[in-house]
């Protein structure tokens, strides 16, 4: 049996079997071409996802005229970050994206940490290596100076960051070894805990929806979930070049992280 079809005004007479065959290579090609179309959308939507999780690692940073910045702690409201300068011993408030709103007198030497209590607005910081503790009022008054805790470490490393849970105050021991000081302020009585999950520990804050502490690692490039004892929960990467400095704000997601040799302050999502 022959079929006859017209191409450009001519009829040309096609056997049907020899149709057959055309029509099943032509529906063969089509499903290969789909097929073919539908792995491509799904590698492009695969490499798209990787690019967004690498990405993710730093989600934006901000630059900062601080020199050294190396401490970071929220103010009283949330509103605003506090940070300490390790280059001049200044104490600036500053913004969400890195502004300086407000300078105060105080003027230290060799400041490696900041803490700011969130029921009196009162300041803490560390000096690296005196191994002092400094009590400031909120106007950046000097109040006293602690000097009960002493511990021996190698090469001059000493205090590197504070943070406060009450009465309480957690010192963190940058390396040589690093450790977690326990200082209780109204008894003077302190521990230390050996930390040994990053090569360095640079920065420290207490979070108080868990009762838990987060550390920064400068070498390890690492953003640390620990428990009050320093033993880690969980650990994440960070794309930030020797980070000094960390405030988290759990319900947010968000890690506030500032950069010692870049001078920018870097905002984090949290994956814990």
């Amino acid at each position: 049996m022959y079929i006859c079809i017209k191409l450009s005004g001519l009829i040309v007479p096609i056997h049907g079997k020899r149709l057959m065959k055309w029509v099943v290579f032509i529906g063969i090609l089509i499903s290969v071409f789909t097929e073919t179309y539908r792995g491509c959308i799904t590698n492009t939507e695969s490499q798209n996802f990787r690019v967004d999780v690498k990405a993710d690692l730093s989600d934006v940073s901000f630059p900062l005229n601080i020199r050294e910045p190396s401490g970071l702690s929220f103010s009283v409201s949330g509103d605003a970050l506090y940070v300490v300068s390790d280059k001049t011993g200044g104490i600036c408030r500053i913004g969400f994206t890195g502004e300086v709103l407000e300078k105060l007198p105080f003027q230290g030497h060799d400041i490696e940490g900041i803490e700011v209590d969130k029921t009196t607005g009162e300041i803490w910081l560390v000096e690296e290596r005196k191994q002092d503790i400094l009590h400031l009022s909120r106007d950046g008054e000097l109040i006293e100076r602690i000097t009960d805790v002493k511990t021996d470490t190698k090469y001059n490393s000493g205090f590197e960051g504070i943070a406060m849970n009450g009465d309480l105050l957690y010192i963190l021991i940058e390396n040589h070894p690093g450790s977690l000081i326990e200082y209780s302020i109204s008894s003077k009585k302190w521990d230390r805990h050996k930390l040994d999950f990053a090569k360095d520990y640079t920065g420290i804050d207490y979070d108080s929806s868990d009762n838990t502490l987060w550390i920064v690692s400068h070498e390890s490039r690492t953003l640390n979930h620990c428990t009050i004892q320093g033993k880690l929960i969980s650990s994440q990467e960070i794309d930030v070049k020797q980070a000094e400095g960390v405030a988290v704000d759990r319900a947010a997601k968000i890690a506030w992280i500032v950069s010692d040799a870049d001078s920018k302050l870097h905002k984090i999502t949290l994956k814990d």
